[in-house]
């Protein structure tokens, strides 16, 4: 596949616009942030491992920023309530974040909501997870039948399924972003 070859994925989190009446937000388990689309395990059900096979499942990076990390806690806070802490990094990536000391793929690593920092853990620890995914825009179905493609900026905005604000006028958003051979990873 060429690597402008876009890949149109329709995330369930968007048909939320469509389902989330009466749904309460913390029931949503995907968010929006920033030019991210997040999938979120709030249960402390999942040892590093199912956590990073989920993320893997979901076509998803087990990997978050760490210059979000605040931010993104904040929000999961404010919709999710709090969580203490959640596996959110690939062990194979976790010696590129900024700050980090860690110089091996040994051991694991958890985001700690208590002063937003990565630290190791029991890898058979249960927590909740954060998955990531960057996307370079988005189609917006609205109910009248006629599509509105949006950059990457205005997702966050438009298609964001922990609001209700475009629920009268857009019925799904469908999330694009480069495949995976064209892709890169920030951190």
């Amino acid at each position: 596949m060429k690597s402008s070859k876009w890949l149109l994925i329709a995330f369930c989190i968007l048909l939320c616009f469509i389902n989330a009446k009466g749904t309460e937000n913390r029931d949503i388990r995907w968010f929006i942030h920033r030019t991210s689309i997040y999938y979120i395990g709030t249960e402390d059900n999942y040892t590093s491992k199912e956590a990073r096979e989920i993320c893997i499942h979901q076509n998803m990076m087990f990997t978050i920023s760490s210059r979000d990390t605040e931010e993104i806690l904040d929000y999961v806070t404010n919709v999710y309530g709090f969580i203490p802490s959640f596996w959110t990094y690939d062990n194979e990536n976790f010696k590129h974040l900024p700050g980090s000391t860690n110089t091996n793929k040994d051991g694991c690593y958890k985001l700690s909501k208590r002063d937003a920092s990565f630290s190791k853990a029991d890898c058979n620890e249960k927590m909740g997870f954060l998955c990531r995914r960057q996307f370079v825009g988005a189609s917006m179905y609205f109910i009248n039948g006629t599509r509105q493609d949006v950059d990457k900026y205005d997702v966050e905005t438009y298609c964001n399924p922990h609001s209700t604000k475009y629920d009268h006028v857009v019925q799904l958003c469908l999330v694009r972003y480069l495949t995976t051979a064209s892709k890169s990873m920030e951190l």
